[in-house]
């Protein structure tokens, strides 16, 4: 076996030993810190979660309220700035679900199911794209420690991000606990992800070697 295809080994070993290591985390960290009954197996965590209920709904109005005081200020201030249609797209579609669910007062289905198998496909994802990151700079030298940061890091922001949904997914139900799941997903932790490993490749040599 070569130095670079030893190299391509361990970066494996260090991307899916990360990947096991936040399952177990994950799993054990939810137990201790909310009482929810996690079981690990390898990769896949699966949590008895509660069913939804509408029981948050009295704190809606004072929610909305927020959301639109917070629209108000980003609107005075930030009107001129390059990310305001995203924020503004973003409140409309959170003041949406919110009104929603003030209207309908209609739990979600199966949410303990949905919960779970959204976690489990976002550690499965990240495993994938660092394979996949592994793959394609297969024919550069790059440094083994600064691939352990990238995958450290978007694992480590990973669990926050689960953490954070579980804590914020009791004062929520229905459509707005399904978006809250979403931005965790998508802003929280795999925008996130991207950013490390641009971060990760930013920083290469260009020691690409013919095949």
């Amino acid at each position: 076996m070569t130095s670079r295809q030893a190299r391509l080994a361990a970066a494996l070993v260090v991307a899916f030993t990360a990947y096991g290591a936040w399952a177990a985390l994950t799993s054990a960290m939810i137990s201790a810190v909310y009482g929810v009954d996690c079981r690990q197996q390898y990769f896949r965590i699966a949590c008895d979660f509660s069913n939804d209920t509408v029981a948050a709904s009295a704190s809606y109005p004072a929610m909305l309220a927020l959301l639109l005081a917070a629209v108000a200020a980003v609107h005075w201030r930030w009107r001129s700035a390059s990310a305001y249609p995203f924020l503004m797209l973003s409140a409309a579609l959170c003041g949406g679900a919110l009104a929603w669910d003030m209207a309908a007062s209609q739990p979600v289905l199966l949410a303990p199911k949905i919960i779970n198998d959204t976690i489990n496909i976002l550690g499965t994802v990240l495993a994938a794209s660092f394979t996949l990151l592994v793959i394609l700079c297969r024919r550069t030298d790059f440094p083994l420690g600064s691939f352990a940061l990238a995958v450290l890091a978007s694992y480590t922001l990973t669990l926050v991000s689960v953490i954070a949904f579980v804590e914020l997914s009791s004062s929520v139900f229905g459509v707005t606990e399904l978006f809250l799941l979403y931005v965790i997903y998508a802003f929280g932790s795999f925008t996130v992800h991207l950013m490390t490993v641009c971060g990760f490749v930013a920083k290469l040599r260009d020691t690409e070697v013919p095949a």
